[in-house]
């Protein structure tokens, strides 16, 4: 820069910056849609040549929904307007919308701006996250450093998955699993110590080639390894989680981790020693729901009244890439917040 830019820029009044100092970030709620199509393990045994029994020995699932004509920013839209709802939040005071998936309706535009017209949010951003089945809990991540850097007050984090029409519908390892829905998080902020610890995370693409969606959009897993590998992370996360809140795994009193296989679940519980009651499964009668599944299992937690103020949940999730991610939060009820 020359003489007279150094000049100019010596003359230049000083930016106003915002402060940076940090504050405390809760989840205030969540919300959630299925689809109304159910699928049941009768249906798809005569789609794959096999009887409903097998599918439920390899996947503890009974049924999952399909979504039909609907698009992904429908899902995404109506879950989110249920969680606005459930916590009593104005979609004007939402200053960001982050919708994690990876079964869009189309390349451009991205679904999250597609949300913001549709849920009325007039005040907000929006961006989407394509991180697979730990989209919703990197974009919690995300959400939680902005608001905690006073960057965002209120941010509203869905996942959706509409993957039932990339499937293979002869695929033995993905049709018995997979399944279509959304489920959203409010978060926002609170002054003093927040309520959700740092993020755990990770990425391995030495298995990268396990979960695939190639060219033709098809998607398709190599479901041993893929098992193996999900266990392992959830395993191996939930133990640095523990670790870095200097707590043991009996000082928590829930785990929710990503609905990805009942079995994968059941191993996770025996490979940590945890109480079944403690684990939260909602996999029976909502199949894999992708980056939806965290929100839509404490959804259903909270409905069946197992979810209760100051509770430690520990959330785990692991997918494509491979990626994975785990956090601690403490649980805040919504009327116990002052929302209606």
């Amino acid at each position: 820069m020359g003489e007279n830019g150094n000049a100019a820029a010596a003359t230049r009044p000083a930016l106003r910056r915002r402060p940076l100092e940090r504050r405390g970030v809760k989840l205030a709620g969540v919300g959630g849609y299925l689809p109304e199509r159910i699928v049941t393990n009768e249906e798809l045994g005569e789609q794959l040549g096999v009887d409903a029994h097998w599918i439920h020995k390899r996947t503890l699932i009974e049924e999952r929904r399909y979504a039909g004509d609907m698009t992904a920013a429908e899902l995404a839209t109506r879950a989110g307007r249920a969680a606005l709802e459930r916590v009593g939040c104005d979609p004007a005071d939402i200053d960001l919308v982050v919708v994690a998936g990876d079964t869009p309706d189309d390349h451009l535009p991205p679904t999250a701006p597609l949300v913001v017209r549709d849920l009325e949010c007039s005040n907000a951003g929006a961006f989407d996250v394509h991180a697979a089945c730990t989209g919703w809990l990197y974009s919690a991540d995300l959400a939680s450093g902005m608001i905690e850097s006073r960057r965002a007050d209120t941010i509203l984090v869905i996942g959706a998955q509409h993957i039932s029409r990339y499937l293979d519908p002869d695929d033995k390892a993905t049709v018995p699993v997979m399944a279509d829905g959304a489920g959203a998080g409010v978060f926002t902020a609170v002054e003093g110590e927040g309520h959700i610890q740092t993020v755990v995370r990770g990425a391995d693409a030495s298995y990268a080639h396990l979960v695939t969606a190639g060219p033709d959009m098809i998607f398709r897993m190599e479901g041993m390894e893929t098992f193996k590998q999900a266990i392992d992370a959830l395993v191996d996360t939930t133990r640095e989680v523990v670790d870095m809140c200097g707590i043991t795994i009996n000082d928590i009193d829930l785990f929710c981790y990503h609905q990805a296989n009942g079995r994968i679940l059941r191993r996770v519980v025996r490979s940590l020693d945890l109480p079944q009651e403690k684990v939260i499964e909602a996999i029976r009668l909502t199949g894999n729901t992708g980056p939806a599944s965290i929100p839509l299992a404490l959804e259903r937690a909270e409905q069946e009244g197992r979810l209760e103020e100051g509770q430690r949940i520990l959330l785990g999730t692991v997918g494509a890439g491979a990626l994975w991610a785990s956090t601690l939060i403490e649980w805040t009820c919504p009327a116990a917040s002052g929302a209606s």
